[in-house]
């Protein structure tokens, strides 16, 4: 039969075609680092470096009082993932179909699940590393007002005009069939709006939705304590943090309590805000925020738990990167965005999480994995994009025994994250 499968390259190809199809939050990463990996194959553990935006500071007056050093931020971006989807067809599945029927059957579902594999992954990394939020946790959107609020944030935090918004699927379909989002417009225009799927253009926003996007389990935080506004209190802070601080002790917590913080919390310091980025001499008028980076051990006898996050603490007023108004001092009470109710609950409950970002808040790589020298070249086949760089192989290996094609396909990949680009709409 002329229609058929004659090189793994060519199912290579048909395979990396179908992935892309598939992947619409890594087609809107900025996937500009692949060129660095373009020389050669490699594996699991190449690291190349990122380098993050300069910022400079302004002063007053005509004399230099000091000449700051310039020093070039950089970030590792690690191939540290690789995944696989084996596949195990007879000699006569490939005489039998067509090159059509073939990848119907076996390459597209294939490709389908190492799609969506890799593409919830980035969305769980996304969700949990951007630490700016809007919305409420446990309340859907439901109006024009929310996708313009969190148009209004992106453009306080000094994020690109070209925004996009990853909404979780059942968020999207709770905006869209809100009464308040359409009733916003007269009704030929909302009609217009919902049949064309305009809402988020009309907040200068492409809006994508996928069941990817995760949901949170919030940390308990205070389990005496009574949510107020979308949050549950957690302790306050033990002692003053200094400006570069990854890390703080929280106290105030019951004796031995579990699950006070969760890796992906949304979590402010009452009476902070942060900071514009281009002009770090005015505020945002937004709540500072961080994101927890690892969940927090059980608080000690003395009710004090560590808790790690990110972005650093910037408060040195001579710094460029000042991310908040002033330092955080001691007893300063700490707020976790929870969907929890009631004082004294102890459920770990679950949210929805949206996200709001410029390609640069994903940084995504996937390039030429190593072909074993031991494989003839008909049995193995590499497509790399020219375009994005994204690669996948395909290698097949004959079951003399039992008269079988084992054929794998696999990619490695690394996600960088870069929070400062990206603002949650929590759900």
């Amino acid at each position: 039969m002329a229609d058929q499968y004659t090189s793994m390259q060519a199912v290579a190809e048909d395979a990396l075609a179908e992935f892309h199809n598939q992947c619409s939050l890594i087609m809107a990463a900025n996937k500009d680092v692949q060129p660095q990996f373009l020389t050669g194959e490699f594996d699991k553990g190449a690291t190349i470096k990122v380098r993050k935006p300069n910022k400079f500071l302004v002063t007053d007056g005509a004399v230099i009082s000091s000449i700051p050093d310039t020093t070039e931020r950089t970030v590792d971006l690690t191939l540290d993932t690789r995944k696989k989807v084996v596949m195990d067809f007879t000699t006569q599945d490939l005489t039998l179909y067509t090159k059509t029927q073939f990848k119907q059957r076996f390459i597209d579902p294939a490709v389908l699940q190492l799609a969506n594999v890799v593409e919830a992954d980035v969305a769980l990394k996304l969700t949990q590393q951007v630490y700016n939020h809007t919305g409420t946790a446990g309340t859907a959107p439901s109006s024009y007002a929310d996708l313009a609020r969190e148009k209004a944030f992106l453009n306080k935090m000094g994020i690109p005009e070209d925004h996009m918004f990853a909404m979780q699927e059942d968020n999207y379909s709770s905006l869209i069939s809100n009464a308040g989002l359409q009733n916003s417009f007269l009704p030929a225009l909302n009609q217009e709006i919902t049949r064309r799927y305009l809402t988020g253009n009309l907040a200068a926003m492409d809006i994508m939705h996928s069941v990817l996007m995760p949901v949170h389990i919030a940390g308990i935080g205070d389990p005496t304590a009574t949510p107020a506004n979308g949050y549950v209190a957690a302790g306050t802070v033990l002692s003053n943090i200094a400006s570069g601080s990854t890390s703080t002790i929280i106290t105030g917590l019951g004796n031995g309590t579990t699950g006070t913080f969760k890796k992906g919390d949304k979590v402010k310091f009452v009476g902070y805000y942060s900071i514009n980025p281009i002009d770090t001499s005015i505020t945002t008028g937004e709540p500072f925020e961080v994101t927890i980076t690892e969940d927090a051990g059980a608080a000690s006898a003395g009710g004090e738990v560590t808790i790690n996050f990110s972005p650093a603490i910037i408060s040195d007023a001579t710094s460029p990167y000042k991310n908040v108004d002033s330092q955080i001092l001691a007893t300063t009470p700490v707020y976790i965005a929870s969907a929890n109710t009631g004082a004294g609950s102890t459920t770990k409950v679950a949210y929805k999480t949206n996200v709001g970002f410029y390609r640069d808040a994903i940084q995504f790589a996937a390039p030429p994995l190593v072909i074993p020298k031991s494989v003839v070249p008909a049995a193995a086949g590499r497509m790399t994009d020219p375009e994005t760089g994204i690669s996948i192989r395909l290698v097949e290996s004959y079951d003399v025994i039992n008269d079988k094609t084992i054929t794998r396909m696999d990619m490695v990949y690394g996600v960088l994250i870069n929070g400062e680009y990206a603002v949650a709409y929590l759900g």
